[in-house]
């Protein structure tokens, strides 16, 4: 009994291995390097076939893996995958058989190749005369280039520029003398400025200050009271003319960061210790 079922268990398992059939098949079996090649799987049987099991192929990368499509054909189904391969080993090789169930797929040889193979049917090239190269145009600019440039340098050493003298010194008013006495006299009368001490005295130092530039070129707008009493002697002022002076500036200076009040009087005094200043300067320097 045991002898029997073994033998009928062979049999079966014998039928259902021959049932189930793979092919593999190419769509080119000869390339270059890298290009790929379209690989398609398919098994057929009366019962759904078992998922391909295949990992790698020797001298080929498999590149892409489509998803398995499962069809049935009256009572047959089949099972179909398409692997996108390529080589990257130049030579003849051979995809080996792929083993499913009881069966295995038929080897399947390509040609990995570096170049395109000679087809020695092609008509073969006559031979050509090697072309000259026509000589290169010269260029004649350059020259005009140098030719202007020696001109220039020429011209440039045989008349230099002739070099500015120093600008003359601006002219003295003569006259100015008068007119600052004249504006200090206006000053002094008038009565509307007199009401305000430290426009008052910005003015009067003002117009001593003009005097200065416009008859001695001396620039002393931004220069100090103290500064301008160490000037005082190159004036040739008496040492009582130093002294007013220097009082009626600092004054000045005390007034306009009211620090001082002058009276009326005051205003008066200074006014006449500048014009006395200006014609002392005038006259001895």
């Amino acid at each position: 009994m045991s002898r029997i079922l073994l033998t009928y268990l062979f049999l079966l398992a014998t039928l259902c291995g021959a049932a189930q059939t793979l092919t593999v098949t190419a769509d080119r079996q000869r390339i270059l390097i890298g290009e790929p090649i379209e690989l398609v799987l398919k098994a057929t049987g009366p019962q759904v076939p078992p998922p391909f099991a295949l990992d790698s192929i020797p001298h080929f990368e498999i590149l892409e893996r489509s998803k398995v499509d499962t069809l049935l054909n009256g009572s047959a189904y089949t099972l179909q995958q398409t692997l996108r391969i390529t080589s990257w080993d130049s030579g003849r090789w051979i995809i080996p058989p792929l083993r499913y169930g009881a069966g295995a797929s038929a080897p399947l040889p390509v040609q990995v190749s570096f170049s395109s193979p000679f087809d020695p049917k092609q008509p073969y090239h006559e031979e050509k005369d090697i072309l000259g190269l026509a000589p290169p145009e010269r260029s004649t600019w350059m020259w005009y280039l140098v030719i202007a440039l020696i001109v220039l340098l020429l011209v440039l050493l045989l008349f230099p520029a002739r070099k500015k003298g120093p600008a003359p010194p601006p002219r003295v008013d003569p006259n100015y003398y008068r007119t600052v006495l004249q504006q200090l006299q206006q000053l002094e009368r008038d009565e509307a400025r007199r009401r305000d001490p430290k426009q008052f005295y910005t003015e009067l130092v003002g117009l001593f200050r003009q005097y200065l530039y416009q008859r001695k070129r001396y620039q002393s707008d931004a220069e100090t009271t103290g500064d301008l009493v160490a000037r005082m002697g190159s004036w040739r002022l008496s040492g009582g003319m130093q002294g007013a002076l220097r009082q009626t500036l600092e004054e000045s200076d005390l007034v306009k960061f009211a620090r001082h009040r002058p009276a009326s009087g005051d205003l008066d005094r200074s006014v006449q210790t500048i014009k006395e200043a200006v014609i002392a300067i005038e006259e001895n320097s």
